[in-house]
């Protein structure tokens, strides 16, 4: 299911192409009934923007969540988020050996990790050529951040600057580096960073889905422990609420979407000012390594 928040309509697709409207709350939640995962998302377009480009999409039955932050700098970031989450849903839903979810492939670390690469990759070839069917799309891009659970692993993969956070223990730790000329700098710099120039490039992305034919995705397999629980964000999230915040808000989690609607709305008290997605992303025990 694929949901992207426009003020109090909730968009929602339980089969790629099909597109329903409805006024509902802000949050979606897939409860795990059967399925891989249980998972949470909330999005909201905060105060300052005009448009919500934040689109994420959760497949529970395939262990699948999707984070796209379209690019504002550009036009038509909100159909590029859409289309990147749709489609890597799609490449994925389209090639699960004998109909199966990926949670029963032969879980090796290059299968899952290879596909969710591919799944992207055959995203942005969407996203990037359909930038040139009209004036108001060309140049259009988007973030992803992604996440498979696979049998007792799960595969995190970005492009851009959205990211993957696991809480694990009481502490959380960011699973993803940002592809931006910030990140670049403060490797290069080190503790010599000035805070300054690091904002003044924390939005330059290095890598995206769409403006570029060919991108580059960071992925990398973790194994998963018991109680686990993953965080997808957009840089509204991140970049608005600390992160010692957001472990706070996680520890005291009571339900996934109750703790996701928090994240947003702390997002919003600190001002708002970009659009906000928080995804929590919760695998079954049964799945899970157990140390």
């Amino acid at each position: 299911m694929l949901s992207e928040s426009m003020g109090s309509t909730i968009t929602n697709e339980a089969t790629i192409g099909a597109r329903e409207e409805e006024e509902a709350d802000r949050s979606q939640v897939r409860p795990a009934g059967g399925a891989v995962i249980a998972a949470a998302g909330v999005t909201d377009t905060g105060k300052v923007r005009p448009v919500n480009q934040d689109v994420f999409g959760i497949w529970p039955e395939i262990g699948l969540c999707v984070l796209a932050d379209g690019m504002g700098g550009r036009p038509a970031g909100d159909v590029a988020a859409r289309l990147a989450v749709m489609e890597v849903h799609k490449f994925l839903a389209c090639c699960e050996p004998d109909r199966t979810p990926p949670m029963a492939w032969d879980v090796t670390r290059g299968l899952a990790a290879g596909m969710l690469v591919r799944a992207i990759e055959h995203a942005n070839a969407v996203v990037h050529s359909n930038g040139f069917l009209s004036a108001a799309r060309r140049g259009m891009g988007t973030t992803v951040a992604a996440l498979l659970v696979a049998g007792p692993r799960v595969v995190v993969a970005h492009v851009g600057d959205s990211r993957v956070y696991r809480f694990r223990g009481g502490a959380l730790q960011k699973l993803t580096e940002d592809h931006s000329h910030a990140e670049l700098y403060l490797k290069w710099r080190g503790e010599q960073a000035d805070p300054g120039v690091y904002k003044e490039n924390q939005h330059a992305l290095t890598q995206a889905i769409g403006p570029a034919p060919v991108v580059r995705v960071t992925v990398h397999v973790e194994d998963i422990a018991a109680g686990d629980v993953f965080l997808l964000c957009s840089d509204g999230l991140w970049n608005g609420v600390p992160h010692e915040t957001i472990a706070e808000v996680l520890a005291g989690s009571t339900s996934l979407d109750t703790t996701a609607g928090m994240l947003v709305a702390k997002a919003i008290d600190a001002g708002g000012l970009d659009n906000i997605t928080a995804v929590l992303v919760r695998p079954l025990r049964a799945l899970c390594s157990g140390h």
